[in-house]
């Protein structure tokens, strides 16, 4: 099976560190804030990916400064580069310091980017950030391995097991037809929470009618308690694998490497059965 990578988001990143990913978003200060150009991590990505990986697809925008579009063809090729014009939904910025929210940005640029690895044969995906360095040749072997066991999940970089809920969007992967379906699914679908993060669990892992969504958010909240196990169970048991720790610990985020928030609670592929790892 033929595998791609997309590199998805803006050549210019505005926003927290892997060192200052910790400070919630109320309490950042200009300090805890960079404006990192990508192009430098986008390069490194390719170079080091495209031995591995049959496609590379660089997702990013129109509206990015041209030098840094040009700057970035010189080195990785402009045939790699999907220019996207952006027809989101407008959504307000959750903190001045930090521009708009991105969330549906994030899932309409990885759609453009799934159909154009799709158009050169891949079945594989796995889709990254242009602002986050990785071990993403570990996470395709990963992939591929955990697409022998059934091909409808998702693979995402870990569990939290105080917050099951709470999906970490760094990176997925997954076979190309399911990641556009779930791509799609989440723009038909109406939004169940603002944060991405619970938005996410809601839209990949139960088909609910609108009619029953304001149901489906009181089992789901912010935390696992004894009425909302059952879904949350369901979810994990059907839409999920967990990549590795080697993944996590690699990640570098706008140029700082990436420290894990309370690793004592995050679970990955190699730490067993998950649902046990839950406790429901």
């Amino acid at each position: 099976m033929k595998t791609g990578l997309i590199i998805q988001g803006p050549l210019l990143s505005r926003g927290r560190t892997g060192k200052t990913v910790g400070i919630p978003l109320k309490q950042v200060t200009e300090q805890d804030v960079v404006d990192f150009n990508c192009v430098d991590t986008i390069t490194r990505m390719v170079n080091e990916c495209e031995s591995r990986y049959d496609a590379i697809v660089v997702a990013t925008w129109k509206t990015e400064d041209p030098a840094l579009i040009e700057a970035l063809a010189q080195r990785i090729g402009h045939e790699r580069i999907l220019l996207l014009e952006d027809n989101t939904k407008a959504i307000a910025p959750r903190t001045a310091l930090v521009g708009g929210n991105n969330k549906y940005r994030q899932f309409y640029s990885m759609l453009k980017g799934l159909e154009a690895l799709e158009a050169q044969g891949c079945e594989l995906a796995v889709k990254v950030r242009t602002d986050q360095y990785g071990d993403y040749v570990a996470l395709a072997d990963q992939l591929e391995a955990a697409v022998k066991q059934g091909p409808e999940k998702v693979m995402i970089p870990w569990l939290d097991v105080r917050k099951p809920m709470h999906l970490v969007d760094f990176y997925f992967g997954g076979t190309t037809a399911h990641l556009k379906a779930l791509c799609k699914r989440y723009f038909a679908k109406p939004e169940a929470y603002e944060l991405v993060h619970l938005d996410l669990f809601y839209h990949w892992t139960w088909d609910i009618p609108t009619w029953a969504l304001p149901f489906y958010k009181l089992l789901i909240g912010k935390r696992m308690n004894p009425l909302n196990s059952a879904v949350i169970r369901t979810g994990w048991d059907n839409a999920f694998w967990l990549s590795s720790r080697q993944v996590a610990q690699s990640l570098v985020w706008r140029g700082e490497p990436f420290d894990l928030p309370n690793p004592e609670r995050l679970r990955f592929a190699e730490d067993g059965d998950k649902l046990k790892q839950l406790g429901v």
